[in-house]
């Protein structure tokens, strides 16, 4: 672990969010300190019923207790309503597929998408113990082109740690690979005609730019009646010079269709672009302008 890059991050955050960061800091340490149930581990997330048997209990531990990424919950909490539609993108395991499912109720829609085998069966479990709920699962990835691509797979210790990027997993043993099929988002949208989308979750491990590259259609349209949709996405800034993109390249873009960037944690500031490229990952809240 680089201590000096985590006491960094942690101080940017006591800075632009202090009552955050606080509030993290004293539910962290009473999940920390909990008991963690035995496995298999159920919990009911707003009706919604998630098993958290998998093998990284740092986790499954924050998942449970609901520490795992508390600003992109609360985000989540903030702009889904009864009825709205959600797309998560790299769902893993399917925790904010829950989160949002239980927001956006049953006459909502969830739609996921997780590549990896073993975990998009933990996804389609979660889809097939909440029937009453309108969640569909797609062992897919997303990008902007059509294609099969070799992913690498960091085991069951990283469950979160699945890229196209294989310097990405360095230090971690165990890697697998294996062939997936990459998809358009914005013809899956226009094929099952989704409608109602009011957020949009992306975390892919450095393939967030060929992903968005690949709503140009959508956006497209959206642009005709200004009703975009709010987008959280994870940004690995080392992973643009692999797409042979600069980091400004993704933010040019976004910018095209009238997004602005925010700060997940305090979204009336905006992101700083160079800030941002001292960090080895970062969550930004894209809002279209005015919004």
């Amino acid at each position: 672990m680089d201590y000096l890059k985590t006491a960094k991050h942690l101080f940017h955050i006591f800075l632009i969010n202090p009552n955050f960061f606080l509030k993290r800091v004293f539910f962290e340490i009473a999940a920390a300190i909990s008991p963690f149930p035995e496995q298999p581990v159920f919990k009911n997330i707003n009706g919604v019923m998630i098993n958290f048997d998998f093998k990284d209990e740092d986790k499954a531990r924050k998942m449970y207790f609901g520490t795992f990424q508390p600003a992109i919950a609360d985000i989540l909490k903030k702009y889904l309503k009864k009825g709205d539609t959600f797309i998560d993108a790299g769902a893993n395991v399917g925790y904010f597929t829950a989160v949002a499912a239980g927001l956006v109720g049953q006459s909502g829609q969830v739609h996921s998408f997780e590549p990896v085998q073993e975990y998009f069966q933990k996804l389609k479990n979660l889809k097939d113990k909440n029937s009453r709920y309108k969640i569909t699962t797609n062992q897919l990835a997303l990008g902007d082109k059509e294609k099969t691509e070799k992913i690498y797979i960091g085991g069951p210790s990283h469950i979160g740690d699945n890229t196209f990027f294989l310097d990405f997993l360095e230090g971690i043993s165990e890697v697998k690979s294996a062939e997936v099929k990459v998809v358009r988002l914005d013809k899956y949208i226009k094929d099952n005609d989704l409608c109602n989308i009011k957020l949009i979750k992306i975390d892919v491990e450095g393939f967030e730019f060929p992903l968005l590259l690949g709503m140009e259609e959508y956006f497209l349209e959206c642009s005709k009646t200004g009703n975009y949709p709010k987008i959280i996405c994870e940004i690995c800034p080392k992973a643009y010079s692999y797409l042979g993109k600069k980091l400004e390249d993704l933010f040019d873009y976004m910018k095209n269709f009238s997004y602005e960037p925010f700060e997940t944690i305090n979204e009336n500031i905006g992101v700083n672009i160079n800030k941002l490229k001292e960090r080895d990952v970062a969550d930004v809240l894209f809002k279209p302008a005015g919004n």
